[in-house]
């Protein structure tokens, strides 16, 4: 796989991520409205880039959420901090933000 491909990839793998989140990080949201959010997304299926799997748990987003308060305060930055996988997991190795997929 070229640079090129693999820079893409990563790319519309962290997009996907931060479309699981990008929501839940609103500060303004209410704990149960927010426990609520999550649930609905783990019911849901998605379409993951290079996986096969189409579901993401409850408790892989809450996770996620509840390690990332000080990138919940930073709102739309969390998209470039994700990228730069300064987030806890993000990388999606050893077990990280939605394991299985890199």
């Amino acid at each position: 796989m070229s640079k090129e491909q693999e820079d893409k990839k990563a790319e519309e793998i962290m997009d996907f991520r931060y479309s699981i989140i990008a929501e839940l990080l609103n500060p303004y949201m209410a704990r149960v409205e927010r426990r609520n959010c999550m649930h609905e997304k783990a019911k849901r299926q998605h379409e993951i880039p290079y996986s096969n799997r189409t579901r993401v748990s409850y408790e892989c987003i809450k996770k996620v959420v509840h390690d990332l308060p000080a990138v919940r305060q930073r709102g739309p930055a969390a998209k470039c901090a994700i990228r730069q996988r300064e987030v806890p997991g993000a990388s999606g190795r050893g077990g990280g933000f939605f394991p299985g997929v890199p």
